[in-house]
């Protein structure tokens, strides 16, 4: 689906990344990258702390862009993949088998808080921490990795090294399963667009975007483009 062709070129970031915008963007303004890691891994916790940290370092510099030219709170998720009982488990992801972090602009008013809040109560509601560990603050990259080891596990989270803040749900259990495209779902619901064909990829595809949304999509990326670059 995605390919180089496709890639946003922004200095400073790492060049083991790949940048491209969402086809499909839930963020405000049309603001929503996906930053793919070209190491053959499922989740960002795989990788090798320096590795991490350079996701994270990029991350930083992409979002004082995007924070110094739009109003919001710029905020990452990850459906990090992994293993549960020697069972491959997507934790809620949906058809991209490689790691890789959403990067997205939040309305004015909506914050990381908010995504909190209303993700733990979906979690609440589905008995996730009945058989699941309870969610972890994490400040620092590399406790990501610690933290999950190869498990599945769901995150959130803003900043860069000096201000990071993560929250992470890991999965121990099959026994509950995550809805697919549960962030996307939450975000666009978040931003008053609770409806299907909004935020879920396949009905959108059906529909192949309604040319109003088209047409604002088309000017919203190609500002993004400029700002980045």
């Amino acid at each position: 689906m995605y390919g180089c062709e496709d890639a946003i070129e922004v200095e400073g970031v790492d060049e083991n990344l790949l940048i491209v915008h969402d086809f499909y963007p839930v963020g405000w303004m049309g603001v929503h990258l996906i930053i793919f890691s070209q190491d053959d891994v499922v989740s960002m916790a795989r990788l090798n702390k320096s590795k991490l940290s350079e996701v994270v370092r990029s991350i930083d510099i992409l979002s004082r862009k995007i924070e110094l030219q739009y109003e919001g709170e710029v905020v990452i998720f990850e459906h990090g993949a992994g293993d549960v009982d020697e069972c491959a488990v997507g934790c809620g992801g949906c058809h991209v088998d490689h790691a890789h972090f959403h990067l997205l602009l939040l309305p004015p008013g909506i914050t990381l808080t908010d995504l909190k809040t209303v993700t733990t109560s979906y979690l609440e509601r589905i008995k996730w921490f009945s058989q699941n560990s309870s969610e972890e603050n994490i400040r620092n990259s590399s406790k990501l990795c610690e933290f999950v080891g190869k498990m599945p596990y769901l995150l959130i989270g803003r900043g860069g090294n000096q201000d990071m803040e993560l929250v992470v749900y890991r999965q121990d259990s099959l026994s509950v399963e995550l809805e697919s495209q549960l962030m996307r779902k939450i975000i666009a619901t978040l931003s008053g667009h609770s409806e299907n064909s909004w935020w879920h990829w396949r009905d959108i595809v059906d529909m192949n975007i309604v040319p109003k949304r088209a047409s604002e999509l088309s000017g919203q990326i190609t500002q993004l483009k400029c700002i980045l670059t």
